[in-house]
């Protein structure tokens, strides 16, 4: 968990740096709205996730519960979403 909350934190820094360059024209581009969106919902789905004792079950078992992953392939998807749409800015 430490390895992915610092690879968030990184991106999220990085990215608000490359932000500073031009956010008059990032704003505007819909395909940075929809990355915004999804890195928004993302960090919910995280704080879902690990909110109660089922996230440390499931580590501590093996056995995850259908809700831990239904989150889980809910956070596959969105950032993989993220990734595509952070792709897709230079094109729009």
């Amino acid at each position: 968990m430490r390895t992915a909350a610092t690879g968030v934190t990184l991106a999220v820094m990085t990215g608000l740096w490359l932000f500073s360059v031009k956010p008059a024209e990032y704003v505007e581009n819909p395909a940075f709205r929809y990355k915004a969106a999804l890195l928004s919902l993302a960090i919910i789905n995280i704080a879902v996730q690990h909110r109660g004792g089922q996230f440390e079950d499931a580590l501590s078992t093996g056995q995850p519960k259908l809700q831990i992953r239904i989150l889980a392939a809910a956070s596959a998807s969105l950032w993989l979403s993220i990734l595509l749409a952070g792709r897709w800015i230079g094109f729009v």
